[in-house]
């Protein structure tokens, strides 16, 4: 998530919390239009089915929709008006009951993406590694980094000897658990991403 701050906020210092967090509050959202309401279904209707695709060819499906213009017809559970009076009618100790819910997930996660941004740091930072040696953490959560031997299959405090200019080096993508670690820390942005927006409608809610 570090490239996503950079890209929202460029070049600051302050807390990284801080800064995810203002980060995720510039997720992009996309408006797509039509000259009908018949055209806006058959738009709404295809990216619920197939999604969005990328400029690299990946396909992804936005969080939610929100349709504008009327609250009839097949789209009306997406529709503006619908989702406010369904809001609306949450008493409000239901309201403060999911915002405190909400409000908790959200700091796990904001913690577990903090820890695990962490990790992958002190994982890179042990490189440049020979061909045949991963780097590794302890499972007990401490930040001391070890070294393993996949040929010998052992485990070593100490770092092995840097590789020779030229020599082939094992990079910290090539390492099933570095890669693991990049796949929940992007799911756990993503998510905390999501829960933020049903946050924020609640805590508006909770002033009206």
């Amino acid at each position: 998530h570090a490239v996503i701050e950079e890209i929202c906020l460029g070049s600051s210092v302050e807390n990284r919390g801080d800064r995810w967090r203002r980060a995720v509050s510039l997720a992009p959202r996309l408006l797509v239009t039509a000259s009908s309401n018949t055209a806006v279904e058959g738009l709404l209707n295809r990216v619920a089915e197939t999604g969005f695709q990328d400029n690299a060819g990946n396909r992804y499906w936005p969080w939610g929709f929100l349709r504008l213009g009327t609250d009839k017809g097949p789209g009306m559970k997406h529709d503006l008006d619908t989702h406010v009076k369904k809001l609306l009618q949450i008493p409000l100790d239901e309201v403060l009951k999911h915002k405190e819910e909400l409000q908790k997930e959200m700091s796990v996660l904001s913690d577990r993406v903090l820890k695990l941004f962490d990790e992958i740091q002190h994982l890179k930072a042990a490189g440049p590694l020979p061909k045949g040696w991963q780097a590794v953490l302890p499972p007990d959560g401490r930040r001391r980094v070890g070294f393993y031997h996949i040929a010998t299959g052992k485990f070593h405090t100490c770092p092995p000897p840097a590789p020779a200019e030229g020599e082939a080096t094992a990079l910290p993508l090539e390492f099933p658990h570095v890669v693991g670690r990049l796949r929940e820390l992007i799911g756990s942005s993503d998510k905390f991403w999501e829960i933020s927006q049903h946050f924020d409608r609640y805590r508006l809610l909770a002033k009206v």
